[in-house]
């Protein structure tokens, strides 16, 4: 019961240092007021959609530890340079010995990026908060 309590706190202040509401169009969403897209990776500037997914990355990486859920992908929150990791790809044996994890890595934030890598890692986000919602038996949204 005190795990459950713990979590409960935590929760509620992971809500009260990211807060995410509905904009004022009653339909969007926001995170710390910034504007969180539909889908994609175009119709906001590449470093607020940078910051909106760096916020999003650190809520759902925090949100898995407090809830002990082991997610599929590996949120790696760092702000506006946050990405995804991939780790049911083995390193590449070039790589291994370097220990850089690039080629696993997909970046959440568009300049200098490839904008497949980045698509990909916005599917690995959003398959994560999917399976946390599932973990928490809220039904899967259209």
């Amino acid at each position: 019961q005190d795990v459950a309590v713990r979590r409960d706190f935590l929760t509620a202040a992971l809500h009260s240092s990211f807060p995410i509401s509905t904009a004022g169009d009653g339909v969007a969403r926001t995170i710390c007021a910034l504007p969180i897209p539909n889908a994609g990776v175009s119709g906001l500037e590449d470093e607020i959609l940078a910051a909106v997914l760096g916020h999003a990355c650190h809520v759902v990486a925090l949100m898995a530890k407090y809830a002990t859920v082991a997610l599929r992908f590996q949120p790696v929150p760092l702000g506006s340079r946050s990405c995804m990791r991939d780790r049911t790809v083995p390193l590449h044996p070039a790589r291994a010995s370097t220990r850089t994890r690039d080629g696993n890595d997909f970046p959440l934030y568009v300049k200098g990026q490839d904008r497949m890598r980045v698509q990909v890692a916005l599917e690995m986000l959003s398959a994560d908060v999917q399976q946390l919602l599932a973990a928490h038996g809220v039904p899967r949204a259209n």
